[in-house]
């Protein structure tokens, strides 16, 4: 049986009801191909003052590439999870505390769910090229496309995946 590969980066942000995507990319070994959604923020989400200026921010950044949630069609949050769902048989790595909890929660126990971080001595750099994505990456926010090559080049180099 072969086992299917993707690469998975998240952006988001933390509230106190828990982690919201804005972003998700994938990267799928076995073709060489990207997949990179942008989500809408749920609209009965009760954000206090600070979680505001957070959410604030990632609708702005989405903004600065030439995107707004009501036009260009975000996804509807709720898809999020389904989206992740999708890949129940597949071997994801992922980097950060956060992301894995997020995916690990979702998927059914028995999905690999690889944290490069607590395996390695993987860190994002404190600033990521450009992923082509319209946004200029020069302090610790990114888009979860630019955090995507980066991790995918790491787990090339570091990992044995292989295109399957």
């Amino acid at each position: 049986m072969t086992v299917k590969t993707c690469v998975m980066a998240l952006e988001g942000i933390n509230l106190t009801q828990g982690y919201v995507v804005r972003e998700m990319s994938i990267y799928y070994v076995g073709t060489q191909s990207y997949r990179h959604y942008f989500f809408d923020t749920n609209p009965g989400l009760d954000l206090n003052t600070e979680e505001l200026v957070t959410a604030s921010f990632s609708a702005d950044v989405l903004g600065s590439i030439g995107l707004c949630e009501g036009i260009d069609g975000a996804l509807p949050s709720y898809l999020v999870n389904h989206i992740v769902f999708l890949h129940r048989d597949y071997t994801i790595y992922t980097a950060g505390n956060v992301a894995h909890k997020f995916l690990s929660s979702i998927l059914p126990e028995e999905t690999d769910v690889v944290d490069v971080q607590t395996i390695s001595f993987f860190i994002y750099p404190r600033s990521l090229t450009s992923a082509n994505c319209g946004y200029t990456h020069n302090n610790n926010r990114y888009c979860s496309l630019a955090k995507l090559e980066h991790l995918v080049d790491y787990c090339y180099r570091h990992f044995n995946i292989r295109y399957n």
